[in-house]
């Protein structure tokens, strides 16, 4: 199992229970670094996989490629347990299954993450917050690094971490606005009855301070809004 560098499977009409033994194959993606950790890894995307993602997986603790189980229909919870793939520098996507419960914080020491984190789908049903431990994937930039779309999250985005989220929060993608004003900002606009005001230009699309809702002015380090 400690040859086995990578698992290549997606978009193969793969249906069941993800195999508990996946966990032995401990060296999947060993030594994919920069773009080459896309593309190495147990990549079991799009196929037909239900049921829960065994913890037995975390027994992939020195992966160092891509996590990909997108477009499954896989359910229950996310697994703690998958923290412990800390070396892993490609994507981790659980995307487009029918997951539920809330994010797990050990997800946050997956810090060699450079490509992509994504939990998005309509399908999910997580909810509670966005972990700050997620700040510690500081190695993912742009605005889809982190794309948590669809879920029923809520609260407030941890400083320093710009997600795309969507859902409960009424189209909104990108937060680079600080957390606790843009929540004020909703919680005026829907308690006011935003809707029916005579001028409101731009509000509740995109980001306030990247958008220009009306009346709301942005500090230019963007950490205050006035």
């Amino acid at each position: 199992t400690g040859l086995t560098q990578s698992l290549k499977l997606q978009s193969n009409g793969l249906s069941g229970g993800l195999p508990t033994q996946l966990g032995r194959l401990t060296s999947l993606g060993e030594g994919a670094g920069g773009d080459a950790a896309e593309a190495f890894g147990l990549l079991l995307q799009h196929n037909s996989f239900n049921g829960a993602i065994p913890t037995e997986l975390g027994g992939m603790s020195v992966m160092a490629g891509s996590f990909r189980l997108e477009a499954n229909s896989l359910t229950k919870s996310i697994p703690t347990a998958l923290g412990v793939m800390s070396n892993m520098a490609g994507v981790f996507s659980l995307e487009s299954n029918t997951l539920t419960g809330s994010i797990p914080t050990q997800l946050g020491t997956m810090s060699g993450l450079s490509v992509g984190f994504d939990l998005a789908g309509a399908a999910h049903a997580l909810t509670g917050t966005i972990p700050t431990e997620l700040t510690l994937l500081s190695h993912l930039t742009g605005t889809t690094a982190i794309d948590v779309s669809g879920d029923a999250l809520t609260g407030c985005v941890p400083d320093g971490l710009a997600v795309r989220m969507g859902g409960t929060t009424t189209g909104i993608n990108l937060f680079p606005t600080p957390c606790p004003a843009f929540f004020g900002l909703v919680d005026l606009y829907k308690q006011t009855t935003g809707a029916s005001w005579s001028s409101k230009t731009s509000w509740m699309v995109g980001d306030p301070c990247e958008n220009d809702w009306l009346g709301v002015h942005c500090a230019s380090d963007r950490k205050s809004v006035v």
